[in-house]
């Protein structure tokens, strides 16, 4: 009788993911750990290309492909990389570009290049749009059912870019991952940690490189005599753990520009926010350019928006506050709030099975929305 029940379990599970092969993927690429694995190597095999595309300057920029197993137009996703010096080579989008690759899609991970040397600029918008429109011209891709991911600083670039762009033939949706609201009320987050969603009052310890983000942008607004051209490098070198480059750069500096890093670097928040405070009132150009706040009337496409509850580098509630204001006028806007999820890691083991279950069936139906979206 045990073997018996065993086998018509075993079937019934079988059935389950046949039915949920989606789902089973989606959560195959959303948990870490050697289940995880496992179910990826059963899935076909993926292609990973390296290629490039045209940017505004006629100069080629760097783009990953990930090609399914099969051929012809395929449905896409493009996913854009976030501030960060590693851009389409960071790991976590490369493991989501296989992923949906086994499901099916064709994944292009474009570089932004301004992103790479994590500065948040109204210009990347420029790059999404070429990047997009030359992904719609290729044979192999069909052009009416491209999905477009934006992650963390480059959610907002990315729905800013389709709201003021003139283009022919829009994306299905657009997924906005970890990004910002407000992007000034972001930059005080990333110097002090308290943030709110209008009601409540939070407070979590704020990622080092938030800080290091929000002086590495505006150097050029500080009073002090620094050469950004000296200090954005020590900047760089340092998120990427290179210790030796980052001596180097250290040493060529000045005395006054070595004083201000350690500043930064140490975090002594009385003196950061002495020199933030310098820096913010001289915002409003750059907010009112690269906040959703002020073109919330030019959206109109399907938006998902996803957020870690836990993020320490863009707090969870600048998601919820766009979801209020984007439902009250009316858009079509879906959002998720992650308690898996910090900004880019996840530690799904902490609260419990049955927490595990629901999140991931939970996240999982999210996300497999996004793709009904092309398939």
């Amino acid at each position: 009788m045990f073997l018996i029940a065993l086998a018509l379990f075993s079937l019934i599970v079988i059935e389950i993911i046949r039915r949920n092969w989606r789902l089973a993927v989606l959560v195959s690429i959303i948990v870490p750990g050697t289940l995880s694995r496992l179910l990826a190597a059963l899935l076909p095999s993926v292609f990973m290309e390296t290629t490039h595309y045209i940017g505004v300057k006629g100069e080629k920029i760097p783009m990953r492909i990930y090609h399914p197993k099969k051929s012809g137009r395929r449905p896409v996703f493009i996913i854009y990389p976030g501030a960060s010096p590693t851009g389409e080579e960071h790991e976590a989008l490369n493991i989501l570009g296989e992923g949906m690759a086994k499901l099916g899609l064709r994944v292009f991970l474009p570089r932004l290049s301004a992103l790479k040397d994590v500065l948040i600029q109204s210009e990347t918008t420029e790059e999404i749009i070429k990047a997009y429109r030359q992904v719609g011209q290729r044979s192999d891709v069909n052009p009416e059912k491209i999905a477009v991911v934006g992650v963390s600083f480059s959610g907002s670039l990315v729905i800013k870019a389709f709201a003021e762009e003139s283009i022919t033939t829009m994306p299905a949706c657009i997924l906005s991952y970890g990004s910002y609201f407000d992007i000034v009320n972001t930059l005080r987050f990333a110097l002090t940690g308290d943030f709110s969603d209008g009601n409540d009052q939070y407070h979590i310890d704020p990622n080092e490189w938030g800080r290091i983000v929000f002086f590495h942008n505006h150097l050029d607004l500080l009073e002090e005599h620094l050469n950004p051209e000296r200090v954005r490098p020590y900047f760089l070198k340092l998120v990427r753990n290179d210790k030796n480059g980052a001596e180097d750069a250290f040493k060529k500096m000045s005395e006054q520009e070595q004083e201000f890093v350690r500043k930064i670097v140490d975090g002594n928040r009385k003196e950061t926010m002495e020199l933030a405070e310098e820096i913010l009132p001289k915002l409003k150009d750059v907010n009112i350019a690269l906040s959703p706040r002020y073109f919330i009337n030019k959206i109109n496409f399907p938006l998902f928006l996803m957020h870690g509850s836990q993020d320490n580098m863009v707090p969870f509630t600048e998601t919820v506050k766009f979801s209020r204001i984007l439902r009250s006028e009316g858009k079509n806007v879906k959002t998720y709030i992650s308690h898996l999820y910090g900004h880019s890691k996840v530690d799904v083991y902490k609260k419990g099975i049955k927490f595990l279950v629901k999140e991931l069936w939970n996240m999982g139906s999210f996300l497999n929305k996004v793709l009904n979206t092309v398939f």
